[in-house]
């Protein structure tokens, strides 16, 4: 009874350390599929991305938002973020959950804009979640692809839902809905 009790402890230890492992991982910021769009569509790197804290310092997750610029204007604009979502059966809309990781997961994306401030790509690039992944697909990432200036995403209306994958669908609306908001009430041209 003694090693089946130090053996559960030992795995209870090796499953909460992954999981604060997980979360703790930073955010790539250099990310290889961002890097390869911008060289491809705007004839940038990543390097020459200039970030804009006054809008960076307004995001509710972890992420920034970027200007893609050459010598004479503004190119477009970028945003890299951490979209934390509630992990399926464990989250409560009480905020003591907030920092309990246990209840939460979390995917990174980026949303490139033309200088007009209308999305142009969004990618999900490294999906932590266990459930939602064909969030990632682009047949489905192109849906916040429109041109009207007004448009609210909205799950069920103008974005399709997907079964299994609910929670990732709201947040990504979600969080798309905020960085289109944030960004158009910039004043960044």
């Amino acid at each position: 009874m003694q090693l089946h009790s130090k053996k559960s402890f030992i795995l209870l230890l090796l499953l909460v350390t992954t999981g604060l492992l997980v979360q703790a991982i930073p955010l790539d910021y250099k990310n290889r599929w961002l890097e390869k769009e911008l060289v491809k569509d705007w004839n940038v790197t990543i390097s020459s991305l200039k970030e804009l804290p006054e809008l960076t310092s307004q995001l509710i997750h972890q992420g920034k938002v970027f200007q893609i610029t050459n010598q004479i204007e503004v190119k477009g604009y970028v945003y890299i973020g951490r979209v934390t979502s509630c992990r399926m059966g464990g989250c409560s809309n009480s905020i003591e959950f907030m920092n309990d990781s246990e209840n939460f997961e979390y995917f990174d994306m980026y949303i490139i804009y033309d200088s007009n401030k209308k999305v142009r790509s969004v990618k999900v690039f490294d999906y932590q979640a266990t459930h939602g992944h064909e969030i990632c697909s682009k047949s489905w990432l192109k849906q916040f692809l429109v041109n009207d200036d007004e448009e609210f995403f909205e799950v069920g209306k103008n974005i399709d839902s997907i079964s299994g994958a609910t929670i990732s669908v709201y947040a990504i609306a979600s969080e798309v809905n905020y960085i289109n908001q944030l960004l158009k009430s910039s004043k960044n041209r």
